[in-house]
């Protein structure tokens, strides 16, 4: 007996064919290797009780003061909050989700003559597909929200838990500045008497019957005493006492793309005011305060060089990440007078969706259309993946769909295992199908099936979170199932072509000997085999491992390819491989 021994690389390598990727795995689903050895990555359990209204397609999870775990999740159309293992619809009533932007072709993309002309195209433009995106800051115990088709910045209170998020707006004196006796008709406010103080511009109004939110907008005939104003909420308030408050803070900027909170503490509005290349701050510690023209507070803003318009921004060691259609920004605190600084991009790059950008670390990883980019130490450089091409260009199977790929890939830290996720639809689908992960300590990469439209990295809860397609939440790398139902026949492995020498050799197999320290009874082994690369392949087994360690085969081929695949739920692993070969003629 002469015993062929294997120790396959961990994670996937692609070269043309199985056959010209000799001695290394060559696909695979829902596997990882850990310590080189090949193990099925954790099931799932449900979160949610009921499902939310659509897929959700971003989650927030942190602890608040007391150490309890929250949850916000978005979908297209809704904001829920977990409490007390219920998801509640939170959403303001005038908010707008992500959802509300759907990929569209644009004019004047794509190759020549695949269009009528004049109609729009039947696929997104390569370089400005549009994005639907919906971004939290973390202030405190409490969360700020913003979706880009909404742009205002929504402040969650915690405190509160199922209090709906509201519009940052301005703050106010503590005490009253205007004590007088007035009526309300639509937006027309009627002051007759003035008790004490003055009105000013932008003063709230308060008394009986009066619409919390009232502001005075103009003057028309009074001009802080009795007279007529216009006030900001239409109403009809017969005459009561009323009392005047001044405005002491701004409140935040509408029409804004994203939303991120420094570790200087200010908050900071990507896309501000609806100029698509400005990124603006509040004050420090202060996120109702967005006074530029202070000289005492620290808000601010910063035009960016940007080609394009601005659409997200992270946290990593150095400061924020501000990403555009085609630019990447290093934002880094400067202090007074400046606060911020970094107009200049570091790196261009011609990014996929933003919520496929993913941090770990200090760092962050993202796929783009040039490849997948890797953010370190201040740099932005190239992180080689050995299935690209197959994504970009390859078999549809495989490949990300055209119209609904950048629209909906995303990406996040497992942060249980040393990896980013991301998943993204394969052709003819509008949700994603396939997933992607990368083992950033040992530089491996993997994929496989999941259909799963968002993810949150274990942190404040043991598990990560995944948003499904069916509108739950799932608990993932818990327990072996897939929330109760068997995943046998969805784990599996392939190894490219083994063979003996230069291949010019058929060789007999008839007994494998494979390392795997448990779940013997969990894995079957087949094998593939052919006489020629382009040449009809056999399939053989299965073949069951013995607890001895020995696994009796029986094939005979010049090139053969292994398949482990899960025979029933349970932990396995496969680590070395030995292959006992009878070396054969050369036909």
């Amino acid at each position: 007996m002469a015993f062929k021994t294997l120790q396959l690389p961990p994670g996937i390598e692609r070269n043309g064919t199985p056959f010209e990727t000799p001695n290394r795995w060559w696909d695979m689903s829902q596997v990882r290797w850990i310590s080189g050895t090949m193990q099925p990555i954790g099931g799932w359990q449900r979160h949610t009780p009921a499902p939310l209204n659509s897929p959700p397609r971003a989650f927030h999870v942190w602890r608040d003061n007391n150490t309890a775990r929250a949850v916000l999740a978005g979908t297209d159309e809704k904001l829920y909050v977990d409490e007390s293992g219920e998801f509640h619809d939170i959403t303001p009533i005038d908010y707008i989700g992500p959802g509300a932007v759907q990929p569209v072709g644009g004019y004047g993309t794509g190759p020549y003559g695949d269009d009528d002309y004049g109609t729009p195209r039947s696929t997104p433009s390569p370089i400005y597909s549009p994005y639907g995106t919906l971004t939290f800051g973390q202030w405190g115990e409490d969360v700020i929200i913003c979706s880009n088709t909404d742009g205002r910045l929504l402040y969650y209170d915690q405190s509160n838990p199922l209090d709906v998020p509201k519009a940052i707006g301005p703050s106010y004196s503590p005490v009253d500045t205007g004590d007088f006796t007035g009526s309300i008709s639509a937006t027309t406010l009627t002051v007759t008497a003035v008790a004490s103080g003055a009105i000013a511009l932008g003063d709230k109004v308060t008394g009986m019957g009066v619409s919390p939110g009232t502001i005075i907008t103009a003057f028309l005939s009074g001009t802080g005493g009795t007279g007529t104003y216009t006030v900001s909420i239409s109403q009809t308030v017969g005459s009561v006492s009323m009392l005047s408050f001044n405005q002491t803070t701004t409140g935040a900027p509408v029409s804004n793309t994203g939303v991120i909170v420094t570790a200087e503490r200010h908050v900071m509005a990507i896309g501000m005011s609806g100029n698509p290349k400005m990124i603006g701050w509040s004050s420090k510690e202060d996120h109702t305060d967005w006074n530029f023209a202070s000289l005492t507070n620290t808000a601010g803003f910063l035009q960016l060089s940007s080609r394009t318009p601005l659409l997200y921004a992270v946290t990593v060691a150095e400061g924020s990440l501000v990403f555009s259609y085609t630019d990447v920004f290093l934002i880094r605190y400067v202090g007074q007078p400046s606060i911020y600084g970094g107009t200049s991009p570091i790196s261009d790059t011609a990014m996929f969706n933003p919520q496929s950008v993913a941090t770990f670390s200090g760092k962050a990883a993202w796929p783009s259309r040039q490849g997948f980019q890797l953010y370190s130490g201040g740099y932005v450089q190239p992180l080689p993946c050995p299935f690209m091409a197959e994504i970009l260009s390859g078999d549809d199977r495989y490949r990300m769909d055209p119209l609904w790929g950048a629209f909906r890939i995303h990406g996040a830290m497992n942060f249980k295992f040393p990896e980013i996720w991301w998943f993204y639809p394969s052709v003819g689908n509008s949700e994603c199908n396939r997933y992607i992960t990368w083992n950033y300590e040992e530089n491996f990469w993997t994929w496989g099936e999941l259909p799963r439209s968002a993810m949150s990295p274990a942190d404040a809860y043991q598990y990560p979170l995944m948003g499904g397609t069916d509108g739950h939440i799932y608990s993932h790398e818990n327990g072996d199932l897939a929330n109760g139902v068997t995943r046998v026949g969805q784990i599996w492995a392939e190894t490219g072509a083994l063979s003996l020498g230069a291949g010019d050799r058929v060789m007999a197999v008839d007994q494998l000997q494979i390392a795997t320290g448990r779940g013997y009874s969990n894995l079957n082994v087949y094998a593939y085999g052919s006489y020629a690369p382009e040449g009809q392949e056999y399939e053989e087994g299965p073949y069951v491992p013995r607890n001895d360690g020995y696994t009796d085969a029986r094939f005979e081929y010049r090139d053969v390819r292994l398949k482990f695949l899960a025979a029933q739920d349970g932990n396995f692993s496969v680590g070395l491989i030995r292959m006992n070969v009878i070396p054969g003629g050369g036909r």
